[in-house]
């Protein structure tokens, strides 16, 4: 009967033991799950500058939107052909460079 008991003590601890390492395991994993995706969809981020509502000389409001960040390259306009913004999903039209 002692040997029994002693048997189902250590398969208990032995699941224990087991059912700790599954949480853990499965805690590292889901946290650097999350510092992978945080590290990489920062990395691959579109920069944008957000323009604020205003009005024209004429009295025309024009609602608050999102624009590329002005820089010297003309090919990653979001309104340059094959980009697209998106924010609004339209494709981009104009030609960077005219040769």
């Amino acid at each position: 009967m002692k040997k029994l008991k002693e048997e189902s003590q250590r398969r208990g601890n032995l699941l224990f033991f087991v059912k700790n390492m599954i949480k853990r395991i499965s805690t590292i994993s889901l946290l650097s799950f999350f510092v992978l995706g945080f590290l990489f969809s920062a990395s691959s981020v579109e920069a944008s500058t957000r323009i604020g509502g205003y009005t024209t000389k004429k009295g025309t409001y024009v609602q608050p939107y999102q624009r590329s960040s002005p820089n010297s390259s003309k090919y990653d306009n979001y309104s340059s052909k094959g980009n697209s913004n998106p924010y609004t999903g339209k494709k981009g039209y104009v030609k960077p460079y005219k040769w």
